[in-house]
């Protein structure tokens, strides 16, 4: 829903009249396909769905079987879009 949240930000920045991402950089989580069609673009982190899924089903049949479980580190991506300036332009 991270996504779905940042996307209702951005309009309601707009409303009030404060720049994304002029004013204010917005950054989802999910990479959700409507992320890109968004004004501006959303910047967001994209993890592999599937494989998340896959470990907490993992994760959840270790835990019932008495099984210890250990940390479990999944690998997500930063997708670059237009909904964080870039600071190194703004000097």
């Amino acid at each position: 829903a991270s996504d779905l949240i940042a996307a209702v930000t951005i309009n309601e920045l707009h409303r009030l009249g404060i720049r994304v991402p002029d004013d204010i950089s917005v950054t989802g989580l999910d990479d959700l396909p409507i992320s890109k069609y968004l004004v501006p673009p959303l910047t967001t982190i994209r993890q592999e769905r599937f494989i998340l899924g896959k470990s907490a089903f993992t994760l959840l049949s270790q835990m019932i079987g008495g099984i210890p479980v250990s940390t479990t580190l999944l690998h997500s991506d930063l997708i670059i879009r237009e909904s964080v300036k870039n600071i190194k332009d703004s000097n």
